[in-house]
């Protein structure tokens, strides 16, 4: 996409707020915490989220894991940012995800 000055470099809101925070153990438990906070914008309201993972390593290139999504609010608008419609509803959640690479 091209904006009106020229650019094609992808816009990001200049209020989002980012932090990740992974922790492992020696037994091959996994950690993981993720929050964002996105101010108001034309497009979306503002939000809070937290999502929480843990994943246990059963064997070599075998993971289970379990995630904790959006846990501080119901649910929460996204959309691309060359798009000024809602693409989704993120609703709150629990996955369950068993991954096997060989």
């Amino acid at each position: 996409m091209q904006y009106e000055d020229g650019s094609t470099v992808e816009r990001v809101n200049h209020h989002t707020i980012k932090s990740r925070y992974n922790y492992t153990t020696n037994s091959g438990v996994y950690y993981g915490a993720q929050y964002r906070y996105l101010a108001k914008n034309e497009k979306f309201p503002e939000y809070h989220n937290l999502n929480l993972r843990v994943a246990y390593e059963m064997f070599k290139g075998m993971e289970m894991s379990i995630m904790a999504l959006n846990l501080l609010s119901p649910n929460h608008a996204e959309g691309n940012p060359d798009s000024k419609r809602l693409n989704s509803v993120i609703e709150q959640g629990v996955r369950a995800k068993i991954v096997y690479q060989f």
